[in-house]
């Protein structure tokens, strides 16, 4: 069995996770290709250019000071990205892959004299530069040629064109082929992958799908496929997902469609769909207990902007706030040390915040900008309440609704009551779980 998906992200995550239990076998296979999919995971992409294939001991991503330039350049860098320059002139841009704070490169964006990127390097886990892009003056891509690791040419995406030109070396003895879509390049890919293709999952109306599709359209493979739907829907069903229901009585490979969202399922019932095909189905979540030090309360921010932190720190003496950043602090931030109940940590260190995330007993999404070191769902994962305010909350698909606030006194009611109450503490936390669609192992288990 498979997991066929556009691209590698938190849903498609949770979605292998979750057909483990059906299948402890299960393959991802991801459309694009970073060059830094998990294990688990594999591209088409990356199967042409041998990534992950007989890779040497101990080869890992390239650092951002270890990008090849030339003589005399200078390289510098900062938590979130890099830069190369010739004395003044910036020559190029360096981007990390997430989490940024490792500086690992994921592409080198190189530019003209004019400073205009004129062409991107894309780099792998192993280290090395897997494919460049070139562009035309306006920016647009023009080709994407990917390589191998013998140096070869074996992919050329031709944007303009919309071909894409495989130098097959690995199936076919370096017969060159050309392909006038993505989902034909996969298709062809899944036919010669060795992968089992008699059950197919994908989560996408587009290239999965029509590549899951020309199995039986032009091959005449069939197979017990699962759509499971993660978008929402609009006011009328997608013609894609329209097509294939009328596939259905002509005996297509998908038969089944497991909705992962209570607000589409309803829509979907309410446009016709048929309870024989749609199900509602959530996600199989790997939780771990923590939250012991139920006093202890954990913020993650970059920001010096936290909301209400001062009424909600006086409010809660009983209560320990440990706030940590990945960063320095400013003076905003640094005065609130004077609480004795306040825990400051600049530039805390990854092992420090994953300890505080496990033992801290209330995660408080209450900081304005970004998110760092996915507090929210790490939070969620060890059954810990997480409580924030409408205009902070960062992930509401892992915050129950009874957990977002408009005020300080309404949240240092609730930790109160979290404090005194382990009922309280736990339906908050069924809440959560609600919310986030977890589900049960043996839905899984059960799927054929």
């Amino acid at each position: 069995m498979i997991l066929l998906t556009d691209e590698y992200n938190t849903q498609a995550e949770l979605l292998l996770h979750s057909l483990t239990f059906a299948d402890p076998g299960v393959r991802g296979v991801s459309i694009a290709y970073n060059g830094y999919l998990p294990d688990g995971f594999t591209s088409p992409y990356a199967f042409y250019i041998g990534d992950g294939i007989d890779e040497a001991e101990g080869a890992a991503p390239l650092f951002f000071n270890e990008v090849p330039i030339p003589p005399y350049w200078q390289l510098s860098g900062t938590g979130t990205s890099g830069e190369i320059r010739d004395y003044e002139k910036l020559r190029a841009r360096i981007f990390y892959q997430e989490p940024f704070y490792l500086r690992r490169v994921r592409v080198v964006d190189w530019l003209d004299d004019e400073g205009k990127v004129r062409s991107c390097d894309d780099y792998n886990r192993y280290g090395r530069r897997m494919a460049r892009v070139i562009m035309d003056g306006d920016g647009h891509n023009i080709l994407k040629i990917w390589t191998d690791k013998k140096g070869r040419d074996v992919i050329y995406e031709n944007y303009p064109a919309g071909e894409i030109v495989l130098t097959d070396y690995v199936t076919d003895g370096g017969a060159q082929h050309v392909f006038h879509s993505l989902w034909e390049f996969t298709l062809y890919y899944l036919l010669r992958s060795g992968l089992d293709l008699s059950r197919i999952c994908y989560n996408s109306l587009s290239n999965p799908f029509f590549a899951e599709r020309g199995l039986w359209t032009e091959h005449g493979i069939r197979g017990d496929d699962i759509l499971f739907w993660q978008e929402s829907v609009g006011d009328e069903l997608p013609g894609n997902m329209k097509l294939l229901l009328e596939e259905i009585p002509k005996g297509g490979r998908t038969q089944r469609i497991m909705v992962q969202s209570h607000a589409a399922f309803e829509k979907i019932l309410s446009l016709g769909g048929s309870r024989d095909v749609f199900s509602l189905l959530g996600y199989v979540y790997p939780f771990e207990e923590g939250g012991e030090n139920r006093k202890a309360a954990l913020i993650l921010t970059n920001s010096d902007r936290i909301e209400q932190l001062g009424a909600i720190v006086e409010a809660l003496p009983e209560v320990t706030f440990h706030i940590g950043a990945l960063t320095e602090m400013s003076d905003r931030l640094m005065v609130f040390s004077r609480y004795p109940n306040v825990d400051l940590q600049p530039n805390i260190t990854i092992p420090a915040a994953e300890k505080l995330q496990r033992s801290c007993g209330i995660y408080l999404d209450i900081n304005h900008g970004g998110e760092i070191l996915d507090a929210v769902r790490t939070a969620f994962l060890h059954r810990i309440p997480v409580l924030g305010f409408e205009n902070t909350v960062h992930q509401k698909n892992f915050t129950a609704p009874e957990a977002i606030f408009h005020s300080p006194d309404e949240l240092a009611g609730c930790v109160r009551l979290l404090l005194r109450d382990m009922t309280q503490r736990a339906e908050l936390i069924r809440q959560q779980e609600v919310q986030a669609m977890a589900e049960d192992p043996e839905r899984y288990r059960n799927l054929w």
